[in-house]
């Protein structure tokens, strides 16, 4: 179901069975100009839209959805005076900016920023969608829910359930519950369908989550596992894992502990389609988490945003995922501190995810990735994945206020410490794009040096962040230097947790800062499409958006020094019809990411370029196409070696070389 708004959104053209690839339907309105009043100034195109609501609806029940500055920033609002003979209306918010609710002027609303509105009943007029009042049309009415019934819907046993409550709440004080749920289906909750808090051996097993308000499963405790369940039509997260173990309980060593969490074999579909800001398929909290063989699909927003470390993603599907989103990819992940780490990415294969007809805001940062990691997000390893991100949809920047798309398998934005080998790119051929990507060329891999190239001042290595930020408050909270992290991870005694001050150091310079983007390694790699498919981008090349302004050992590293770059193959350029191979689902898909990967090995003699046989693992992805799921759910990785029946070469490369 989805909540009646203004704009309808379009219908499906993609059928919601499990072998489809799905897709993000999305529509919206823009404004015609900015203002630092909170005021949305509409086009006379759009009066229609905004005069559809009555007055009473309007003055009590309506509210905005808008992105009012940058394209991964979202605010909903309840909307004030409607100016129809001056195209504009007020936004009922004492917020002095997006994202502080702490009183002063209204914020600013750039121009051509995005909105839909929702709240009216004159909105409810297309099947599926539904509509809960609050009393505007009837005086003293405590307000009921409407739904417009879909073709199908049998209304003489139809229940409509919109409870605020979760339908199944675990909170025990027994902890260790060693309980399993099989068979059931959870549909229709204003807010969670469940809720599980320290509670602790708990098993959901081919489960169904059905139309959420909020998050559809809310987990804070650790040893939680999902098993072949459906997630379907959540307005945030789909599954929101949080350990509810800390330093109080657990000491210093507590982010290493094992979670124990596992989401294996599960059909995430359809989340995050009313709450836009950093709600994922999957927030995954905790240490040690196993994301094995699920499908994510058809999403504005990513699929998995990691917290902590250790994680294992892989032999996941994305499909439509993060479709008209910028500064986002399929995977997210912004850390707190650099002792998030461990994560690996392997194994996966991303399809045509970043697909939109919406243009990037030019206020955002413009780049579209499968792998996106924000902020500092590094010491992770990413290999074995094929990535096919052949189509573009998205409109030239029609004025100044859009920008060019940066489209990417992989950005690293400032982090340090990662190792991506045997991978498998595909991207748009050079110049079929025509301004709508940067220079009209995709490319396989990016860093753009987050940490020391964009500083808020030049305090403290010309980075902004001191020694008092929580980033390296952080650091020395966890006794970074000392066991276990110690041993855990013995790199991190590189690290300097007290940055020195004054405009006259420059942290990009040195290899102790840990907010510098050093030990990148892209190694025997490949990539079809174009001349960077098969690229690793620094920020000083000519090939980066970034290289009038990146100068090395000043804002960025070295880069013959910070980066490790060779082996990466020219792969073959591709005249099948991706279109059709993606209408005949998942099943084609497979397929085709398997041609991908073994067209991407190395050749004889030489072997110097490429993936090895069997890098991609690519027979084992997908749901229900790993036999060992189940076991590591319960067990961890080591239980099951799935390669007994399945062409495997080694996880880790010999001596960092490429090979047959």
């Amino acid at each position: 179901m989805t909540r009646a708004r203004e704009p309808n959104l379009p219908a499906r053209t993609a059928p919601v069975d499990e072998n489809s690839m799905g897709e993000t339907r999305d529509a919206w309105l823009r404004t015609n100009a900015g203002n630092q009043a909170g005021k949305v100034f509409y086009k006379s195109s759009d009066a229609s839209s905004i005069t559809k609501a009555s007055a009473s609806s309007w003055n009590n029940a309506v509210n905005i959805h808008i992105f009012p500055l940058v394209d991964w920033y979202d605010a909903r609002l309840n909307v004030g005076a409607r100016n129809v003979g001056s195209n504009n209306f007020e936004c009922d918010t004492t917020q002095n900016a997006p994202g502080n609710p702490d009183g002063g002027s209204k914020f600013r609303i750039v121009n051509q920023a995005r909105y839909y509105l929702e709240g009216a009943i004159e909105y409810l007029d297309t099947a599926g969608e539904y509509h809960v009042s609050l009393g505007e049309v009837v005086s003293e009415s405590r307000g009921w829910t409407l739904y417009y019934p879909e073709d199908g819907v049998d209304l003489s046993s139809a229940v409509l359930s919109i409870t605020k409550n979760s339908l199944i709440e675990i909170n025990t004080s027994e902890k260790k519950m060693h309980v399993s749920f099989e068979n059931l289906v959870l549909e229709g909750s204003r807010r969670y369908l469940l809720a599980v808090y320290n509670s602790y051996y708990i098993d959901f097993y081919k489960c169904s989550f059905i139309n959420a308000g909020h998050d559809a499963a809310d987990v804070w405790s650790h040893h939680v596992t999902f098993r072949s369940c459906i997630f379907e039509g959540s307005g945030g997260s789909a599954l929101r894992f949080s350990d509810d173990r800390d330093f109080d309980t657990d000491g210093k060593g507590f982010a290493l502990l094992e979670s124990g969490n596992a989401v294996v074999d599960s059909l995430i579909s359809d989340f995050a389609n009313t709450c836009r800001h950093y709600s994922e398929g999957l927030a995954l909290g905790g240490y040690g988490n196993i994301i094995s063989n699920n499908h994510f699909r058809s999403s504005n927003m990513a699929a998995i945003d990691i917290a902590l470390g250790m994680a294992r993603m892989i032999h996941n599907v994305f499909s439509h995922i993060s479709d008209g989103s910028y500064d986002d990819g399929a995977i997210h992940w912004v850390i707190e501190s650099p002792m998030e780490r461990g994560n690996e990415v392997a194994y996966n294969v991303f399809f045509r995810n970043g697909v939109s007809e919406e243009p990037c805001n030019a206020e955002t940062s413009c780049y579209q990735a499968d792998i996106y990691m924000d902020d500092m997000a590094g010491g992770m390893i990413i290999h074995g994945n094929v990535m096919i991100k052949d189509k573009v949809i998205q409109s030239v920047p029609p004025n100044n206020n859009f920008a060019v798309i940066n489209w990417l398998g992989i950005l690293i934005n400032g982090g340090a410490d990662v190792t991506v080998y045997e991978n498998a790119f595909v991207g748009p051929k050079d110049g079929s794009t025509t301004g709508v990507i940067y220079k009209n060329k995709a490319s396989l891999f990016t860093q753009t040096c987050g940490g020391t190239i964009w500083p808020d001042d030049e305090t403290c290595g010309n980075t902004g962040v001191c020694a008092g930020d929580v980033f390296y408050k952080t650091m020395r909270q966890y006794d970074y230097l000392n066991e276990p992290w110690a041993s855990q991870y013995p790199e991190l005694s590189i690290y300097d947790a007290s940055p020195s001050s004054g405009s006259n150091y420059y942290c990009a310079n040195t290899r102790s800062c840990p907010m510098a983007a050093w030990n990148n390694t892209v190694i025997c790699n490949a990539g079809s499409g174009g001349a960077l498919t098969n690229r690793a981008i620094w920020p000083s090349d000519s090939a980066s958006s970034q290289s009038d302004e990146a100068v090395e050992t000043v804002n960025v590293p070295k880069r013959n020094i910070a980066l490790t770059e060779y082996g990466n193959k020219v792969g073959q350029s591709y005249t099948l019809n991706i279109d059709s191979i993606e209408t005949s689902g998942m099943a084609s898909v497979l397929q085709f990411a398997k041609q991908v990967s073994e067209n991407a090995e190395a050749s004889s003699p030489s072997c110097d370029e490429g993936l090895r046989s069997g890098a991609t693992r690519s027979d084992l992805t997908g749901r229900f196409n790993n036999p060992c799921t189940d076991t590591w759910a319960s067990d961890g990785m080591d239980s099951c070696d799935p390669c007994s029946s399945s062409k495997c070469a080694p996880r880790d490369l010999v001596n960092d070389q490429c090979s047959c």
